[in-house]
């Protein structure tokens, strides 16, 4: 509706003007997600879905960047969404290459190939949305700004984690 199309041009024109002082915003979301990350890499044994074998943390995690995606798209700063699309992936890269490192040493226990197998499932669901993201923030952002939305360095830097997992 017409209020709706006012509504989002005001609150865009709002937005311009602090554009300037929106790294704040970021490194705010980024100290909330880096804490969501945190506490799943400290809690790991207790986050594993025994029903769909991955870690609870990681729909979490998913739900609070795609959270922080939408509020960020509010705003209407091209610039501002894409940088918080670059630091989600980098925190992404960051949470998978955790997983890696809290891989059991021994494996002669069940629970451990149970950790393992979480991980690994985990890393894949991780890696099979990253294009529904890219496709997410491209949909919102300006046609000129558009080019610089890509996940291939993150599917590769993930796939690689992935590889170590298994």
């Amino acid at each position: 509706t017409t209020r709706k199309v006012l509504a989002t041009k005001f609150i865009g024109s709002i937005a311009t003007a602090f554009a300037p002082y929106m790294q704040i915003y970021i490194k705010s979301e980024r100290e909330a997600l880096l804490a969501v990350v945190n506490e799943a890499l400290a809690n790991i044994k207790n986050d594993i879905d025994h029903d769909e074998k991955v870690l609870n943390s990681s729909r979490l995690l998913i739900i609070a960047m795609k959270k922080s995606l939408d509020k960020c798209a509010g705003f209407g700063v091209d610039k501002t969404l894409i940088d918080l699309f670059l630091m989600i992936k980098n925190l992404i890269v960051q949470y998978v290459s955790g997983l890696t490192k809290l891989l059991p040493k021994k494996t002669s226990q069940i629970e451990s190939y149970q950790l393992m197998c979480c991980i690994a499932n985990t890393t894949s669901m991780i890696l099979s949305i990253l294009d529904s993201l890219a496709t997410k923030v491209t949909g919102i952002v300006n046609e000129s700004m558009q080019q610089s939305i890509s996940v291939e360095d993150t599917k590769n830097a993930v796939g690689e984690e992935l590889k170590k997992q298994i």
